[in-house]
């Protein structure tokens, strides 16, 4: 029995290219996407930070005697803090085990430094997604408690 093999028509290439690029391109996606996540968690810890700290006197009044507010911060502050050590833990430098002589080797080598970035990133991102959701609640919270 024969496998009758053919050339890729013009749709079927296109594809292959496409998959290519991508695989090719993804580690310097995860990593460009974990400093992204850095940089806005920062940001919406600055915006929380700022959020505690309205008014004249601390804590402000809406977090004094408001248990749903502070507990709302204190779950986002812990999500953001988190979400930012993922973020960082992503774009980590790390020692790659090379083996120029053991070309075998390579491909699982990537494999494994893409899979990590990949898991790193991705709780980086649901923590994100929490964490802007607890903010949205509590901003709401706050607006219903005025």
């Amino acid at each position: 029995m024969s496998i009758e093999t053919r050339p890729p028509t013009e749709a079927q290439q296109e594809i292959i290219t496409r998959f290519t690029d991508i695989e090719k391109n993804q580690l310097e996606f995860i990593e460009q996407a974990g400093k992204r996540v850095v940089e806005m968690t920062t940001v919406l810890l600055g915006l929380l930070l700022a959020a505690m700290s309205f008014g004249d006197t601390f804590p402000p009044p809406y977090l004094k005697d408001n248990g749903l507010t502070k507990g709302l911060l204190l779950i986002a502050l812990a999500l953001y803090v988190g979400a930012m050590f993922f973020g960082v833990w992503t774009v980590q430098p790390r020692l790659y085990r090379f083996h120029p002589h053991r070309l075998d080797k390579l491909p699982a080598e990537l494999d494994a430094v893409l899979t990590r970035k990949a898991w790193t990133m991705r709780l980086a991102t649901i923590l994100f997604f929490l964490a802007s959701l607890c903010l949205a609640l509590l901003i709401a919270a706050i607006a219903l408690s005025a």
